[in-house]
């Protein structure tokens, strides 16, 4: 079947315009830059830090959770970046818009140790409600300040509601999951 792809190639085109334009920006601008190394140590330190202080007895089930936490993370940054509501002008890699150590590392890990230590509803909730706190209202405005994140169309209680559904629904899901699994 023939379509008309005209508006499909201009697309691709934008995009391949963007690709090499990134690049050249990532380049130039952000590789071995001080907020490339404190973008590359948010990846290190979390994932030490982590392996330490996990729980090696239930290891599967709070890894199911972080990569739940990083799944949606990824998910819901992939969606903002592409419509426009926040960005990133320096990133650790190149070829992915979205804020790698932030939605694969330190986000997930944070949220693995919080289900790790806080097993109770009540605790679990208040723990979850201080991680959306610090992440949107101290780590954002400070990733603001030192130009590694822009805002355009988002409120920091925004993000502060939406991490504090990140990690209730993965709580939520990864107790259905292992309630199954005994079953």
């Amino acid at each position: 079947m023939y379509t008309n792809l005209s508006s499909y190639n201009a697309i691709h085109r934008l995009r391949i315009q963007l690709k090499d334009t990134a690049v050249d920006h990532w380049l130039r601008d952000d590789v071995f830059s001080l907020n490339w190394w404190i973008l590359a140590a948010s990846v290190i330190v979390p994932l030490f830090c982590w392996w330490k202080l996990a729980d090696k007895r239930r290891l599967d089930e709070i890894l199911i959770y972080g990569l739940l936490c990083a799944l949606c993370s990824t998910l819901l940054d992939t969606i903002g970046v592409n419509m426009v509501l926040w960005s990133y002008p320096d990133l650790l890699l190149p070829m992915l818009p979205i804020l790698v150590p932030a939605d694969l590392f330190v986000i997930p890990i944070l949220g693995m140790l919080s289900y790790q230590y806080f097993t109770s509803w009540k605790a679990y909730m208040i723990s979850a409600a201080v991680l959306a706190g610090v992440f949107s209202f101290i780590f954002e405005p400070l990733f603001i300040q030192l130009g590694m994140f822009r805002i355009y169309h988002w409120k920091h209680i925004f993000a502060f509601l939406g991490f504090i559904l990140i990690f209730l629904f993965n709580k939520l899901l990864t107790a259905f999951i292992f309630a199954r699994k005994k079953t």
